[in-house]
C-alpha cells in the first residue's frame, strides 16, 4: 500500500486556502516543494492587481524599505495577500473576484477570469522575503481576507504636492486674487 504525497504546505492555513482553489493541487504542492513558485488560476475565486513600484512608493515619505511598504498597506487597511515581485518593480494584491472587470486605476493593472493570461506565480506562502518574489503581507486565510478595492484604491490616491520653497533671494510668486 503507498501512501499518499505529503508536503510541508500542507499544513499552512493560507497554502489550504490557496491550494483549495487549484485544480490540481499537487503541482502548487509539488512547485512549492522545489523552491520554485506555483501558477494558480485566478479569476474564479480572487481576481489580482498588479500595482506598479512608483504607484504604492510614491506616496511613502523618506527610505522606503520592506517594512514602509507593509506599513503604507497596513495603513491603507490591507493587511493580508500583497506579493513582492523578485526585482521589487511591482507589488500584486488579491482582490475579490470580479473587480479586475472594473479596476481603472493608473499605473496598476487587473487580472480576472476574462483575461487570456490569469495565472498567478505564487511564491511558497512562508516566503516573507527575498530573495526572489515573497509574500510581503501574510496569504489570505479565506474570501473574507481579500483587499477591499475601495481601500487598495485609497491607497493609490497621489499625496499632495509638497509646498514650494524659496531660494534666498528670488523674487516671490505673485500672490493669487
Amino acid at each position: 500500500m503507498t501512501r499518499p504525497l505529503t508536503y510541508p504546505t500542507q499544513d499552512h492555513p493560507g497554502a489550504r486556502w490557496l491550494v483549495s482553489r487549484t485544480v490540481h493541487p499537487r503541482l502548487v504542492h509539488e512547485a512549492w516543494d522545489m523552491g520554485c513558485t506555483a501558477g494558480i488560476e485566478v479569476g474564479h475565486h480572487f481576481d489580482i492587481v498588479h500595482l506598479s513600484a512608483r504607484a504604492v512608493e510614491d506616496g511613502i515619505v523618506g527610505v522606503r524599505t520592506d517594512e514602509a511598504i507593509r506599513s503604507a498597506f497596513l495603513t491603507a487597511g490591507i493587511a493580508h495577500g500583497v506579493i513582492a515581485s523578485r526585482r521589487r518593480d511591482s507589488y500584486t494584491v488579491l482582490v475579490p473576484p470580479g473587480t479586475a472587470r472594473t479596476w481603472d486605476a493608473p499605473d496598476t493593472t487587473g487580472t480576472g477570469a476574462d483575461d487570456p493570461h490569469r495565472y498567478l506565480r505564487a511564491p511558497h506562502p512562508r516566503l516573507r522575503e527575498g530573495p526572489g518574489a515573497f509574500w510581503l503581507l501574510p496569504v489570505p486565510l479565506g474570501d473574507e481576507h481579500l483587499a477591499d478595492p475601495a481601500l487598495l484604491r485609497s491607497l493609490l490616491v497621489p499625496p499632495p504636492p509638497a509646498p514650494r520653497r524659496l531660494k534666498w533671494g528670488s523674487p516671490q510668486p505673485p500672490a493669487r486674487a
